[in-house]
């Protein structure tokens, strides 16, 4: 397990919640996401708002997560996921 897990998880919950319907990242940066960012970002010296995006990158590279342009544009997950 990697230090970003559980900020993962809860990133993909988040993003679950919202029934295929994509999710802005100001809907992302909220309640468990955004403890688990804070609690990272004391322990890395980086901004808790960078390692949400660096990790919405990582999923979006893994094929974990996608980013629509579509009205309305946000997050959702893969089809593979």
């Amino acid at each position: 397990m990697t230090q970003y897990a559980a900020l993962d998880a809860a990133l993909k919950a988040r993003i679950a919640a919202d029934a295929g319907r994509a999710v802005s990242f100001a809907a992302i940066f909220t309640g468990e996401v955004r403890c688990e960012a804070q609690r990272l970002a004391e322990a890395t010296g980086r901004m808790d708002r960078r390692i949400v995006d660096g990790r919405l990158q990582a999923l979006r590279r893994a094929g974990k997560l996608v980013f629509t342009k579509d009205m309305p544009a946000g997050w959702r997950l893969s089809a593979s996921n």
